[in-house]
């Protein structure tokens, strides 16, 4: 059996989101939804017309990504970990959030007994 080795529990929570990526040669914007979620950071899948490709997708590590949540009025900052999936989805690693408290709760597990 595999242990899991990550720092924080993840869950499989929806959310929708504007994102903002930016590169040295250009700024993508668009829609994504999360995959699962953790405090420290979620998978997120992009929009089919969001432009990014396979052929760019490795200038994306390391750049900054701002991920906003209209629904939840919450704004995370953080950087990209990794594409995956020929550059549909993208792990992103969070520096910051404008609300902590309100993350947290998004990103609460549910146990079941």
């Amino acid at each position: 059996m595999i242990q899991e080795r990550r720092r924080h529990e993840r869950s499989d929570a929806t959310l929708q989101a504007y994102i903002k990526i930016s590169t040295l040669k250009k700024t993508f914007k668009g829609k994504a939804e999360t995959i699962n979620v953790s405090v420290g950071g979620f998978n997120l899948k992009l929009a089919d017309d969001f432009g990014i490709n396979p052929a760019i997708a490795e200038e994306l590590i390391g750049r900054p990504v701002e991920i906003i949540f209209d629904d939840h009025r919450l704004t995370a900052w953080g950087d990209i970990l990794r594409t995956e999936n020929d550059a549909t989805q993208i792990a992103v690693l969070i520096n910051e959030v404008s609300n902590k408290d309100k993350w947290n709760t998004l990103c609460e597990v549910k146990k079941t007994a």
